[in-house]
């Protein structure tokens, strides 16, 4: 069966214990609100169907009352109470919680907002060369440095194919790395960060990009950057990073960008050759190829809608449309 939405039966007291968890797991160092937002009223999934909370207003008593006032039956999960799983201890323990209620929707006006000031400095400052090489012009103003840092975050988890962010430590290492304001190169996770006089640029790091066949009729996610499919009857395809191709031509692109980054940015883009022939053997009318964006195409909450609409952008993809539900 093929959904565009399902509705999900979480209440504001598993809203509760979702942030008491993550409670748990903060940094000390961290403000108590970091993180906190809890889960979104909604959220797409795989880019197509919304998965839609509608009782998180509401508590778990009040809505079995209403049930109950209503002769409506309904099922009690049993891991509901196995103290194996950390929410059904959380429940058990009824601890008093930092964050309640009110502060819980305060944490996620404070992350949508957050992600919308990043969402408009990419906009405003991002480019991008052949969806493997990403920049941001060094335009925004100083007091910004610390959003722009979580911008190009975002931009070396697109960069290197990541599902998710950089960690704290990572990201405090680009903050200082871009206040310090020194031409120079950093390595976070499979991306390489370089600052250049007016430009930062991040690329793919050219290690472990892999090599596979690809059957007729067959799609799969290569590097987690790029989807394609073999749209080819007959013959399988070979696809391999440019880099490792012999003779393999780097296009020519915006002359902004220096020519060792096109180089080093180009090594990693997907070359796709019928299985056996080589480069002279180029195939790519026979597959299609998307760039994936990581960070939102597998769990976009309604949170980040805005910043994962700026990347689909960045890569001349489609938005990925407004959620069907509103918040109070």
């Amino acid at each position: 069966m093929k959904a565009s939405a399902v509705l999900l039966g979480h209440t504001r007291d598993d809203q509760i214990e979702t942030v008491a968890m993550r409670q748990a797991r903060l940094d000390p160092r961290q403000p108590v609100s970091a993180g906190l937002a809890g889960m979104a009223a909604a959220t797409l999934y795989d880019g197509d169907c919304w998965l839609l909370r509608p009782f998180l207003g509401q508590s778990r008593s009040d809505l079995q009352a209403y049930l109950s006032d209503q002769r409506i039956a309904w099922i009690d999960d049993p891991s509901n109470r196995d103290e194996r799983f950390e929410r059904v201890r959380v429940r058990l323990a009824k601890r008093p919680y930092r964050l309640e209620g009110r502060q819980i929707a305060l944490a996620a006006l404070h992350r949508e907002s957050r992600a919308s000031a990043i969402a408009d400095l990419i906009g405003a400052f991002g480019r991008n060369w052949m969806n493997v090489l990403f920049c941001l012009d060094r335009r925004w103003p100083h007091c910004e440095t610390e959003l722009a840092a979580h911008a190009l975050a975002e931009l070396t988890a697109l960069a290197g194919g990541r599902a998710f962010l950089p960690g704290r430590e990572q990201i405090e290492r680009l903050h200082a790395f871009l206040d310090a304001g020194k031409p120079g190169r950093l390595s976070i996770g499979r991306a390489i960060v370089d600052i250049r006089r007016n430009t930062v640029f991040t690329y793919r790091d050219n290690r472990d990009l892999p090599d596979c066949l690809l059957q007729p009729g067959e799609r799969t996610v290569w590097d987690g950057r790029f989807v394609i499919e073999n749209r080819d009857p007959q013959s399988a395809l070979r696809i391999s990073a440019a880099g490792e191709v012999q003779h393999a031509a780097v296009p020519a692109c915006d002359e902004r960008i220096p020519q060792a980054l096109r180089r080093r940015a180009g090594a990693s883009l997907p070359v796709i050759c019928r299985a056996g022939e080589g480069v002279e053997g180029q195939a790519q009318p026979t597959a299609s190829i998307q760039r994936r964006i990581p960070r939102h195409d597998t769990f976009l909450p309604a949170f980040d809608l805005k910043l994962a609409d700026a990347m689909a952008s960045l890569v001349a993809r489609p938005s990925y449309g407004e959620a069907p539900v509103y918040r109070d």
